[in-house]
């Protein structure tokens, strides 16, 4: 059974890194042609899709190497000032609420050449993409509570300002870096729910989770943490503790409560009800 895991991620690793390389190619070598705006839109759905990293040459916030995965949050209202170079990615993320419309606006350069393309993608599918060259306006539906990504590209140099204007949903950071989840923080009942498995793990955790009896299992450095879904009822190295409300299921997602992170990992969490914000460090 190793043996055979062992092959699968070592195939997939390989076809990882030759569509990777193979775009990256490609990208290059249609950069400047009149076609590039097109095939660039449907690399980057493929891409977005098969969850590869996009080419990118260069990220006005964040970095060289920068990703969708780790993109410039967008805040509400708040103007985003940015340069993409010929044939360059740029990467935002937002997190809204089920139910919310989310506006947008870029302005930038305008001239017969100057196309900027926008794709809006959530859990890698595209939820809405447009291309335009002179500055647009447009708005998507958030479907669900979550994070929803922003991939600028241009074949032309552009300067530009995006702002968005939604409902915030609440924002993960892990030592000052955002961190996305496929299902987001919940506030409920009074008390901030963040989901245990992506946390624990980002935190360096191991996380078993038992169907039959419903139970989790977790641990980390000689720590071991247990509980059970729908109960405050939490085991710390063997010693009962009582967290401050029980375990739910939310999709696929076991959520605790964010004091509890702190308590069984020992890591330093807050959250910040103005800007909605979980900050955890460690």
């Amino acid at each position: 059974m190793a043996t055979k895991t062992v092959i699968r991620t070592a195939i997939s690793t390989a076809i990882r890194t030759a569509i990777h390389t193979a775009t990256q190619k490609v990208t290059k070598t249609i950069i400047g042609s009149k076609l590039s705006r097109r095939i660039g839109v449907a690399l980057a759905a493929v891409i977005l899709l098969t969850g590869q990293t996009v080419p990118h040459v260069r990220a006005e916030q964040g970095g060289e190497g920068t990703t969708a995965e780790t993109a410039y949050p967008v805040y509400p209202g708040k103007l985003q000032h940015g340069q993409l170079q010929a044939g360059e990615w740029q990467f935002y993320s937002l997190v809204a609420e089920k139910g919310t419309k989310v506006k947008f606006e870029i302005n930038g350069a305008r001239g017969s050449d100057d196309e900027l393309t926008v794709i809006i993608s959530h859990n890698n599918q595209t939820v809405r993409s447009a291309s335009s060259n002179a500055g647009m306006r447009f708005e998507f539906m958030a479907a669900e509570t979550g994070t929803y990504k922003v991939s600028l590209f241009t074949d032309v140099r552009y300067d530009y300002v995006l702002r968005a204007d939604y409902t915030p949903g609440i924002l993960i950071t892990i030592n000052g870096q955002p961190f996305h989840t496929a299902q987001s923080a919940v506030m409920m009942q009074g008390v901030t729910r963040v989901p245990m498995r992506a946390i624990f793990e980002a935190l360096g955790a191991s996380v078993q989770w038992d169907p039959r009896g419903k139970t989790i299992r977790a641990s980390k450095e000689g720590t071991s943490v247990q509980l059970t879904l729908g109960s405050s009822v939490s085991y710390i190295n063997g010693t009962k503790t009582t967290m401050n409300a029980s375990a739910v299921l939310i999709g696929a997602a076991a959520m605790v409560p964010l004091r509890f992170v702190s308590e069984a990992l020992h890591a330093a969490c807050s959250w910040d009800e103005r800007s909605r914000e979980i900050a955890i460090s460690y």
